[in-house]
């Protein structure tokens, strides 16, 4: 029979064994799932603010890409991992909000799976059209398909991705219709759009600006409350004359629910060099993207809580789903 000074003994060590644990922490590489292949946007800020994270953790963060399922595959990846801290989603709102909405078969839960950490960047979606169709304004192009329903063709990265949401709502709040073209990723979209194989689509803009730049390609606005560094030129959907369009996108930090509060905190510390680091501001800021401010993982919960409301109406009345 254990007494009692063994048993205080054991109580103490399973309150100490988390301390130590965090104390420790990390004492091997982290790996970063990023949901999109090399060259995507959540590739290029995972890349951009690794290198400052790791040297905050004092290990190195080492990225998986595992494009699929329109980010559902890395955040099913990492919903299953063990919750030691050693695994982190870069999570989006569709794998952590709109996902659940759009599949009744998705293989975890969110809200019971995933523990937010924080987020680490927002970007806003552009609106993004071949340079030959005949449309320099939004009004425009919102003109041109109200003459010619159904004939005009947008891209997206997948059913149920953001870029599809945001084209959703674009033409609901316009009465237009266009032919949904979904694509694997940025890549082929873009090359779809200067092929014109379609002509318009709402993307983040890194991987467009060597096409829009070149010419091929024009940007009529930027879901965003203030002109971007990268395209000064362009116009808000504001100041376009369409306030109510709002497809600002964020890109952050999760981990398997179970996860150490204070191994959490590790990593949202680690998080917040990355927030103050004023030379990755500048980069990011040449490709069309914002490097996020000083808040909480609670904070990032109640986020993720409102994209999630914010789109329930659109899926349900427009019957999206994702196979």
């Amino acid at each position: 029979m254990m007494n009692r000074r063994t048993t205080l003994f054991a109580l103490g060590a399973s309150v100490l064994a988390p301390v130590a644990r965090a104390q420790s922490y990390p004492t091997r590489p982290i790996k970063l799932v990023v949901p999109t292949s090399a060259g995507g946007i959540a590739d290029f800020i995972g890349r951009s603010a690794g290198e400052i994270m790791a040297r905050s953790l004092g290990q190195p963060l080492v990225l998986e890409n595992r494009p699929g399922g329109a980010s559902t595959l890395a955040a099913n990846l990492v919903a299953h991992a063990p919750p030691d801290g050693y695994t982190v989603l870069m999570s989006t709102e569709f794998n952590m909000a709109t996902a659940a909405l759009l599949r009744k078969d998705l293989s975890y839960d969110p809200r019971k799976d995933l523990a937010p950490v924080g987020v680490l960047a927002r970007f806003p979606l552009g609106l993004i059209v071949n340079a030959k169709l005949p449309v320099r304004t939004v009004r425009e192009l919102v003109a041109y398909l109200k003459a010619r329903p159904g004939a005009v063709n947008y891209a997206s990265a997948g059913a149920g991705t953001a870029y599809h949401l945001a084209a959703e709502m674009f033409m609901a709040q316009n009465d237009v219709q266009m032919v949904h073209v979904p694509y694997p990723g940025g890549s082929p979209m873009a090359t779809s759009l200067v092929r014109r194989d379609t002509e318009v689509a709402f993307a983040a803009l890194n991987t467009y600006l060597p096409h829009i730049r070149s010419g091929d390609l024009r940007v009529l606005a930027v879901a965003n409350e203030k002109r971007i560094a990268a395209l000064p030129d362009v116009p808000t959907f504001a100041e376009a004359g369409f306030p109510a369009f709002d497809a600002e996108m964020h890109v952050g930090l999760a981990v398997p629910s179970g996860v150490a509060p204070d191994v959490i905190q590790k990593l949202h510390a680690a998080l917040s060099k990355v927030w103050a680091d004023e030379a990755l501001r500048m980069r990011m800021a040449t490709s069309g993207v914002e490097v996020a401010s000083q808040h909480t993982p609670q904070d990032y919960a109640e986020r993720l809580a409102r994209e999630g409301r914010r789109w329930q109406g659109l899926i349900a009345k427009n019957k999206l789903r994702m196979e």
